[in-house]
């Protein structure tokens, strides 16, 4: 195993902000963006007042480094975010969806773009594989796919998160007891669009947002057909090898990506492997590969002028 660390880190109200999970932390890793909010020490903030009412669900900004010196923004749903999945980011209350006055400053954090990318760009060295075990739990977060195969051949029980579903099932519906997660979610290999004349292909971590951007033009069913997967949040945090791989968000997505004839490549320690979307279901519409394989790449032909596809 590559050298790792138990230390995550990120920026938060114009600093950086540290946690080691070989300390004792108040909550275990797999704890929502959310539940850290709601620890942090101003009591009477208005995260506490929210926690306390019925209110809507509510957004937070990330912002991470473009790799063009600037700063690229995304929304999400903090009881769907996972605190490790902040690490190298800025997170950003959006105050005014929380319609609770008086606003605390604290959350209006607006430091020039310049003073953040400088913080961002200190902690973005930081890629050694985190391994934050606390409370009976293990997260795994590593940043390249060598280190992701390897874990997932080492802990084939391991939860592999990438976006949001397994996320959901896990804090929403509050069934699952897990002792180890695998998070995929910062492996810039698995973050690629291409496209030639005949394919789409995305890689298992590009968002359901990115896929629909690429494919308006050449696509434009794959793109009607994902705008209807949940609010801009939920697109920012679910991936296509998501629901591919739960089949619980989009049943009918997955029956037009099957007529379309889509494939999988699928990885594991031993190589690759390609096979048609269709094959890797049981009759139950389980996701049926082998325990240490992963969905790297999602291969999608287009259609072909006035095709008419009739999934069943």
């Amino acid at each position: 195993m590559s050298a790792f660390t138990t230390i995550i880190s990120f920026v938060f109200n114009g600093k950086i902000i540290s946690i080691n999970f070989s300390e004792p932390v108040a909550f275990k890793p797999s704890a929502t963006v959310f539940e850290f909010l709601c620890t942090i020490e101003n009591k009477n903030s208005l995260i506490q007042e929210y926690a306390r009412k019925d209110y809507e669900i509510f957004s937070v900004s990330l912002a991470q480094l473009d790799g063009r010196g600037g700063l690229e923004y995304k929304s999400f749903d903090p009881h769907l975010l996972l605190l490790p999945m902040m690490h190298g980011k800025q997170l950003i209350i959006n105050r005014d969806e929380l319609k609770i006055d008086p606003p605390s400053d604290i959350y209006n954090f607006n430091a020039p773009e310049e003073e953040i990318i400088e913080l961002l760009h200190s902690i973005a060295d930081d890629r050694n594989t985190k391994i934050l075990e606390t409370m009976g739990l293990m997260y795994l977060k590593p940043f390249t796919l060598e280190e992701v195969l390897r874990l997932k051949h080492r802990y084939l029980d391991a939860l592999v998160i990438n976006g949001l579903t397994h996320t959901r099932h896990l804090h929403i519906k509050n069934k699952m007891t897990l002792q180890r997660i695998l998070d995929i979610s910062d492996v810039a290999e698995l973050n690629f669009m291409v496209e030639d004349k005949k394919f789409l292909a995305f890689g298992a971590g590009v968002n359901i947002n990115e896929v629909i951007t690429f494919c308006k033009r050449s696509m434009v069913r794959l793109a009607e057909t994902l705008q209807q997967v949940g609010s801009v949040q939920i697109r920012n945090q679910i991936t296509l090898s998501d629901i591919i791989t739960t089949a619980v968000l989009n049943g009918g997505l997955i029956s037009f990506l099957t007529a379309l004839g889509s494939r999988l490549r699928l990885a594991s320690v031993i190589g690759n492997r390609e096979c048609k979307l269709e094959d890797c279901y049981s009759e139950h519409q389980k996701i049926n590969i082998k325990p240490d394989e992963l969905i790297t790449l999602i291969i999608i032909p287009k259609l072909v002028d006035n095709e008419i596809i009739k999934s069943v």
